[in-house]
């Protein structure tokens, strides 16, 4: 009905509480672990599928009969931009339900939690395969909800609460306003359906409530997105959230909105206008300071990590605002190279956490010597989010700043290089601390992290240094998402059926 990849995901939600009464009728608690790896494995057969697909065929469609017509026009819509989010997006998944298994004391509620982890993955994979912005905003609001819930479940109560109340007000804000902008467009065009609007506003005519629809698009995603100044819920909910539940909040959820301004702005406002071009640099830029700067400054380590995503996607925003299929290829290779990276990060500042019962990195100094398997992967991650050679940050840094040289941008192309520097400068800090400082009465003491949780910062360490290494097929993958995303005409040919 959905696609495979979400009947699959919708009908394992259905299906977990059946499962978890008879895991714990049975005194068998690993069957609901195995449930949920058959329901990735099968999700992921069927990305790799879908990939084939969208590869031969350029775009492939869902359509909901007479629903899927103007005024309505209810599709999903599944390009390679599209699978490329959603393999992002599964892949945390995968990374973030071991990593809970490895911490199960730690979580409360469990048959809930993993349910409400199915569900921000449905609604991020929503996002991506939505073809109209009433699906997309549907699916939004599901990613959003879970999320606020998931925010909660932190171990520490009371920052969790405070997290997650400030995290719905400013979500709710960032919702409010997607609708009032697909409520402004629906108005002057008559439709959701992102291929009917992109046809009728082609002709490049433009008005004063048109200007206030993008305004408010690129407000509300960027809030999601922990854009700067709309940051500000970012640092609270991501430290305070369990570390598996960063890992999809900071390795999925906020490029998630990256992807929705990607896809919305492409459709709307290609090629994009040197006003909206403008004001993606300043708030690509601007947020870049506010995070490296702030991360600077932490001595929570998780709190640090979040700041970094605030940087990060700075980075991201600034190729997509090059408005070139050579700045979108940098923008979504970071993306990808941001979810492997941190998704590393917050996992071992979680075990940290866990062995040592503290996140403060004076606390953790010297901790290199106990848990050296979880600190060298801390030490890859880091360097890889840095953009150090040999790293797979390193590639897609320069794919930014080598679509930014390619339009004569030198001086935006040094602001940029110095908050590089500045992402450097904090991630040595890290390392350096956790491995020259003398040990502290907890890192001393500090055991190295349970199976299940290193099994995923393994993996994701080697990732990091595979792409390092290797980076050509998965550039060739953000290439062939980039290439797809900017082939506008194409899009409206297969949705609009001329």
């Amino acid at each position: 009905m959905f696609t495979l990849v979400l009947d699959i995901m919708l009908v394992s939600i259905l299906l977990s509480p059946l499962v978890w009464y008879m895991s714990i009728r049975i005194g068998f608690r690993q069957l609901f672990l195995i449930f949920l790896l058959g329901v990735l494995t099968a999700t992921g057969i069927s990305l790799v599928s879908l990939y084939r697909e969208v590869s031969e065929k350029g775009i492939a469609l869902a359509t909901f009969g007479a629903f899927s017509q103007p005024p309505f026009g209810v599709c999903l819509e599944l390009d390679a931009l599209s699978v490329f989010m959603a393999i992002v997006q599964v892949s945390m998944l995968f990374m973030a339900i071991i990593s809970s298994w490895g911490q199960a004391k730690e979580v409360k509620n469990e048959l809930l939690y993993y349910i409400l982890l199915l569900l921000i993955t449905v609604g991020m994979i929503g996002v991506a395969f939505a073809g109209d912005l009433f699906t997309l905003y549907i699916f939004w609001e599901l990613m959003c909800i879970s999320s606020y819930v998931l925010v909660s479940y932190g171990s520490n109560e009371e920052e969790a609460s405070e997290a997650s109340v400030k995290y719905l007000l400013m979500s709710s804000v960032g919702g409010i306003t997607l609708l009032f902008a697909i409520s402004l467009l629906y108005s002057l065009i008559g439709t959701t359906n992102l291929a009917f609007i992109g046809a009728s506003l082609a002709s490049g005519q433009s008005n004063s409530l048109l200007l206030l629809a993008k305004g408010l698009f690129i407000f509300g995603y960027c809030l999601q997105t922990g854009i700067a100044p709309m940051h500000t819920w970012l640092p609270n909910a991501h430290s305070a959230a369990p570390s598996a539940v960063s890992v999809i909040l900071s390795g999925a959820m906020v490029e998630t909105g990256c992807y929705a301004l990607v896809r919305t702005l492409l459709v709307s406002s290609f090629p994009m206008s040197s006003t909206i071009q403008g004001l993606l640099l300043f708030l690509a830029l601007f947020s870049a300071f506010i995070g490296n700067l702030s991360a600077l400054l932490q001595d929570d380590l998780k709190r640090l990590l979040a700041f970094s995503t605030i940087a990060n996607m700075g980075y991201v925003l600034f190729g997509i605002a090059m408005g070139t299929v050579g700045g979108l290829t940098g923008a979504l290779f970071h993306i990808l190279n941001h979810a492997m990276s941190k998704g590393l990060l917050f996992l071992c500042a979680g075990a940290f956490e866990l062995r040592a019962g503290s996140r403060s990195l004076n606390a953790l100094s010297g901790i290199s010597h106990t848990m050296t398997v979880t600190y060298v992967s801390f030490f890859i991650g880091a360097f890889s989010l840095a953009g150090f050679p040999l790293f797979g940050g390193f590639w897609s840094e320069l794919l930014i700043i080598k679509s930014a040289f390619n339009v004569g941008a030198l001086p935006l192309i040094l602001i940029l290089a110095l908050n590089m520097i500045l992402s450097m400068a904090y991630s040595l800090r890290m390392v350096c601390i956790l491995t020259l400082k003398p040990q502290t009465e907890a890192s001393k003491n500090a055991k190295e992290a349970p199976s299940l949780l290193l099994l995923p910062i393994v993996v994701l360490a080697f990732l990091c240094v595979f792409i390092g290494l290797f980076p050509n097929s998965f550039y060739a993958l953000s290439e062939s998402a980039a290439t797809s995303a900017m082939d506008i005409e194409t899009y409206f040919k297969a949705v609009l059926g001329t």
